[in-house]
């Protein structure tokens, strides 16, 4: 519980912080979607930096990324717990989500 407070504390500032920045200062990355195309995912934070990388650069640096792990927290803690955590984060969760569009989050 202590983490998924801190967590949410984080989050919830951050999305704070960036709802008053130029959305050109910042971009938002989310795990799933990092994990399972981190090649596509990876290319597209270089663009954002003004980055230019050899996609056969880009596909070693990120040969190692699966999303193997996907949900694995949430499977350790079994449903119960994973459903406090979840409650706990929920406004965090929706900040997110309204912040970046992600719905998934």
């Amino acid at each position: 519980n202590v983490c998924a407070m801190q967590w949410r504390a984080c989050v919830e500032r951050s999305a704070e912080a960036f709802a008053g920045m130029a959305a050109d200062k910042w971009v938002a990355v989310n795990y799933e979607q990092f994990v399972r195309d981190p090649s596509g995912q990876l290319a597209a934070l270089c663009r954002f930096l003004g980055l230019s990388l050899d996609q056969a650069v880009i596909e070693s640096v990120v040969s190692n990324v699966t999303a193997r792990s996907i949900g694995k927290g949430r499977h350790e803690l079994g449903v119960d717990d994973a459903n406090r955590v979840e409650a706990l984060v929920a406004t965090a969760k929706s900040a997110l989500v309204s912040l970046t569009g992600c719905q998934k989050v």
